[in-house]
């Protein structure tokens, strides 16, 4: 009990809130002053509520735990890492992705509806012969396909999706995998559920917060906009498998007679989605299919949504005036850098068609690098602006502690 008491202590004094009980209970407590035999005796309300005032470590641990878990559900739902990679290669790989995603987080948006576009073109070519597979192609099946999920038993490499398409359409055979794909995904959905109960607590804190006229840290300002993200990615991730850590091993007398052209030896090498290609002439002149102007706009519908509740902080109140400027400045930039470089190569293809490959698949670098730096600033900035806060920020709302989440 001793112990049980310390603990309660520690995590009082480290909140801030010792000395000012909100609650009955809480009077009580301090009041036994450690008293094991009044612990142990007096009893407690049938319901017991906590005090209404938060503190600046219960701010900071939901903060930094619910980016976290955005930011790691992300990182295990992306593109699959060669099956080749040792274990310390493996989790730096991992660590580097995650940074990634911190700072350059549309790339994780691209990368879902690039996924979730191929999965579906993929879907659409094989659904003629679904009949003939067992337990048809589902978007999952696809999933774990574009997801490099598939791999030759003889010589590890992985199968492209065009080779499934290749087999269905020219060899009438089709990969019917040991495992039940379509049940893995089920139950990963459950677990994208929970995932989505704590950071969509957080979207609802925020929305409770300021509905309420209170306002809220700069902390949660910034993990918010981290969590808007993140759903629009779980929405299209939903049906995808977890990381595909062991693939599905396929019998190599199966592909014996595929050519060579259809495998890889990781997923990212070039040409691995050559079946789904657009070109930016093509969007530039419209004459792309709709699902590419479709993901387009889920792109930078969630890019602006990023940066929008950055801006919403505009007239916030920040510890020091170069702080604010630090802030404004960093949200204006962002918001602006990435589409005057898509505006700039949209012109450029659309006067000059046919020099696509003069064209970056991507932004230049000193573009990306500035975009992490401004994200790097307002990262820094989210986490010492909690030294000086309104007091506002401390009050918590009562019905938020009723919807479960860490």
């Amino acid at each position: 009990m001793a112990v049980t008491m310390a603990a309660i202590l520690f995590v009082a004094i480290l909140g801030g809130v010792i000395a000012a009980p909100a609650t009955p209970l809480e009077a009580k407590i301090l009041a036994a002053n450690g008293n094991t035999t009044i612990l142990e005796t007096q009893l407690a309300p049938a319901w017991a509520t906590t005090s209404p005032i938060r503190s600046t470590a219960s701010l900071l641990w939901t903060s930094i735990l619910t980016l976290s878990i955005a930011v790691y559900s992300l990182n295990i739902h992306g593109r699959s890492l060669p099956p080749s990679l040792s274990l310390g290669d493996y989790i730096r790989a991992k660590i580097f992705i995650a940074v990634k995603i911190v700072f350059l987080l549309e790339g994780g948006i691209v990368l879902a509806i690039e996924e979730f576009l191929l999965a579906r073109a993929l879907q659409r070519e094989l659904q003629p012969f679904a009949k003939q597979h067992r337990g048809g192609f589902g978007l999952t099946y696809c999933f774990y396909a574009v997801m490099g999920g598939f791999t030759r038993k003889d010589n590890k490499a992985i199968i492209k999706p065009t080779a499934l398409i290749y087999l269905a359409k020219e060899k009438g055979r089709f990969i019917q995998p040991e495992n039940n794909i379509e049940a893995r995904g089920h139950a990963d959905g459950l677990a994208k559920a929970l995932i989505c109960v704590q950071v969509g607590w957080m979207v609802i804190q925020c929305i409770g917060r300021t509905s309420m006229n209170l306002p809220v840290s700069l902390l949660e300002i910034h993990v918010l906009a981290y969590v808007v993200c993140a759903l629009i990615v779980y929405g299209l991730w939903f049906q995808k498998p977890l990381d595909v850590a062991l693939p599905t091993e396929v019998d190599s007398d199966l592909l014996n007679d595929v050519p060579a052209e259809y495998f890889a030896e990781d997923s990212s090498e070039k040409g691995f989605y050559s079946f789904n290609q657009v070109s930016s002439s093509e969007i530039a002149r419209g004459e792309a299919p709709s699902d590419t102007y479709i993901s387009l706009i889920v792109i930078y519908g969630g890019y602006f949504a990023y940066c929008a509740i950055h801006l919403a902080a505009w007239r916030y109140h920040f510890p020091t005036e170069t702080e604010m400027w630090l802030w404004r400045g960093s949200s204006l930039l962002v918001i602006t850098l990435y589409p005057f470089a898509v505006i700039i190569y949209s012109i450029i293809s659309y006067i000059a068609p046919g020099n696509e490959d003069l064209l970056p698949d991507r932004p230049p670098p000193w573009v990306e690098a500035l975009v992490v730096i401004f994200r790097l600033l307002l990262l820094i900035e989210a986490f010492i602006s909690l030294r000086q806060m309104p007091i506002g920020v401390f009050v918590t709302i009562d019905w938020s502690n009723y919807i479960p989440h860490l």
